[in-house]
């Protein structure tokens, strides 16, 4: 990728308001994953870690993502109260 991976170096939308740099974390490292195995140059081996390694890393993100919505509901739940 030239350039670098896409959005490398976003800070992202919540950074401003103190989210913890952790989430955004995540989304870089699975960026930086990926690019690895977009890349195919590198030996089996590496391609496997970064493999394995993009795994995790969406789960974490998808976790995430899942107590990012239940805590959206729980905010529109409590204005409609």
């Amino acid at each position: 990728m030239k350039g670098g991976a896409p959005g490398a170096g976003f800070a992202g939308p919540g950074a401003s308001r103190g989210e913890s740099p952790l989430k955004l974390d995540v989304l870089d490292r699975l960026e930086k994953a990926i690019g690895r195995l977009a890349d195919g140059t590198a030996p089996l081996e590496q391609l496997v870690a970064a493999h394995e390694e993009a795994l995790k890393l969406l789960d974490e993100a998808e976790a995430e993502l899942k107590a990012l919505r239940a805590k959206a509901e729980e905010l529109t739940g409590s204005i409609g109260a």
